[in-house]
């Protein structure tokens, strides 16, 4: 739903919603409970689908669809290179949650392997790294 925060209505709802900033995408589920937020700010229109599908790939790992929010992850890293980092380390949590140990390590693997200067990697580096 496109809200203009500029309009009485629409500024009720982005304060009812919490929105600080515009643009920002939220998901929710058929109750209204916020299941994903992005303030992004201005970002590119060819950038929303990704943006939109790593959303939606959250919104099933907040409902506890792991096996959903593993696929949508695993489309998301395949797709889109920018989000890849992040898309592998949610991958990743997301085969844990189903039980996959070695699902983890495979998805953190490629994280720490592939992008070691993201901030995902960062936070997988406990796996990689003696102390």
């Amino acid at each position: 739903m496109k809200i203009v925060i500029t309009e009485e209505a629409g500024a009720r709802t982005a304060h009812s919603c919490g929105i600080r900033w515009t643009p920002t995408l939220l998901i929710a589920d058929g109750q209204g409970k916020e299941l994903w937020r992005l303030e992004a700010g201005s970002f590119p229109a060819d950038d929303f689908l990704s943006y939109l599908e790593l959303g939606l790939a959250h919104s099933a790992f907040s409902q506890q669809d792991f096996a959903a929010a593993e696929k949508a992850f695993h489309s998301v890293a395949q797709k889109y290179p920018d989000l890849k980092p992040e898309a592998l380390y949610w991958l990743g949590v997301s085969r844990y949650k189903q039980g996959s140990l070695e699902g983890l390590k495979e998805a953190w693997g490629e994280l720490w392997n592939n992008h070691p200067n993201s901030p995902w990697a960062k936070r997988v580096h406990f796996l990689f790294v003696s102390s």
